[in-house]
């Protein structure tokens, strides 16, 4: 297995890839999903990111956990460390939940969320409703989530004081860029 890069180098790259990709937008003149989705190519191209997430669930979990992942990045996640981590429970749910186009069926893990915590990773965490859709309908099969792993937060103005205190982030923009959030 290769080294996993250091945190510091790990954000430097998204300040540097914020920087190079800023100077080219004219100063926010741009749509800021194409702005992010440029920092979401970063780390679905970079596996020390993902490799960040798996150290910091071992870590902080023992191996009685779901792990809630949804989407491209959750694919590629399971993809690379679950045979690595095959006691911990992979539920990947469909990308898009935001968007409200792709509806979510856990009701075959009920077994899964009343026996272990669940812990919920994705690359970003933006609006929350990805993790407020699953969390939804976790509760009503009587598990919660106990904590939220992500690369970067990226919150809209008048939603960053209800961020939620469970999440652990490595890259967080409001505080590494406030001029953004004026």
């Amino acid at each position: 297995m290769k080294k996993t890069n250091s945190i510091k180098e790990l954000r430097q790259k998204i300040k540097t890839t914020v920087k190079i990709f800023g100077q080219k937008c004219d100063n926010r003149k741009i749509e800021s999903s194409v702005f992010f989705d440029k920092i979401d190519k970063l780390i679905k191209k970079d596996s020390s990111y993902s490799e960040y997430l798996r150290n910091k669930i071992t870590l902080e979990n023992n191996s009685e956990v779901n792990i809630i992942l949804s989407g491209d990045f959750g694919e590629k996640f399971k993809s690379l460390f679950e045979k690595e981590m095959k006691n911990y429970k992979f539920i990947l749910v469909k990308g898009s939940i935001r968007l409200g186009t792709a509806k979510i069926n856990l009701e075959k893990y009920k077994e899964d969320f009343k026996k272990r915590k669940s812990i919920f990773v994705d690359d970003s965490f933006c609006s929350g409703d990805t993790f407020k859709t699953i969390e939804k309908e976790i509760q009503k099969l009587d598990g919660d989530i106990k904590k939220i792993y992500v690369i970067y937060l990226n919150p809209k103005r008048k939603n960053y004081k209800s961020i939620p205190k469970k999440l652990e982030t490595l890259f967080d923009f409001f505080k590494d860029y406030p001029e953004y959030y004026k």
